[in-house]
């Protein structure tokens, strides 16, 4: 994102290569940015040319026309590659280690909240 002429924004689109486990397909996911890859309460929105951008992505959820998913996938912009960390599954209950597992989802809002703990 760019300002122009006469400080209207505008798009400067590019072609990332990225690298690991392959997304599929979707659409009406959520994708978070998160700078430094550790959520922080004081995170500030900021626009940055593609080849100065630090931390990881995270992709959740969204639909391939059949299904909706909810799966969760993180990039490493500095590695530029895709790793999955949630595989789906029927969602809304518990993994064999103990975790709970989010409902598949579509048409969702996401937010990185930071837990104090």
């Amino acid at each position: 994102l760019t300002q122009g002429l006469k400080g209207k924004m505008q798009c400067d689109w590019q072609n990332v290569n990225v690298g690991g486990d392959q997304t599929s397909p979707r659409y009406g996911h959520t994708l978070l940015r998160h700078p430094s890859g550790i959520p922080s309460p004081f995170h500030t929105l900021s626009f940055s040319p593609i080849h100065q951008l630090k931390g990881i992505l995270i992709l959740f959820g969204g639909s391939n026309q059949v299904e909706f998913s909810n799966e969760v996938y993180i990039m490493n912009w500095k590695a530029k590659e895709w790793k999955l960390i949630q595989e789906g599954s029927d969602g809304g209950g518990v993994t064999d280690e103990g975790k709970r597992t989010p409902q598949r989802r579509n048409f969702h809002t996401s937010i990185i909240h930071h837990n104090p703990e």
